[in-house]
């Protein structure tokens, strides 16, 4: 049976800002940044639309949260695994190369 890890661990590059969400930049920033990820070949799945889909959601996720009576700190959520997660420094993986 697999044990359910006791903390979380939230990843970044390093010398960029921990604990940030990409929506909560202004929109060029934002595209600016996820263009880079693009053309460095380790978001190739980033399509067209995607900050706005994105930011749909999580508008989606706060809207719900709101409605069950809950007071975020946040606007935009942050991302972590709990434990780890070794598929991200796999090949392609959201970390390879760095």
């Amino acid at each position: 049976m697999y044990e359910i890890p006791s903390y979380i661990t939230h990843y970044y590059n390093a010398g960029s800002d921990i604990l940030k969400n990409v929506c909560s930049q202004s929109d060029e920033v934002a595209e600016e940044f996820l263009s880079s990820l693009k053309e460095s070949g380790k978001r190739a799945w980033l399509h067209p639309g995607y900050l706005e889909e994105r930011r749909r959601v999580e508008a989606w996720l706060y809207n719900e949260f709101v409605q069950k009576g809950k007071k975020p700190y946040l606007r935009n959520p942050l991302y972590f695994v709990l434990g780890e997660n070794d598929d991200f420094f796999q090949k392609n993986g959201f970390f390879t190369g760095l």
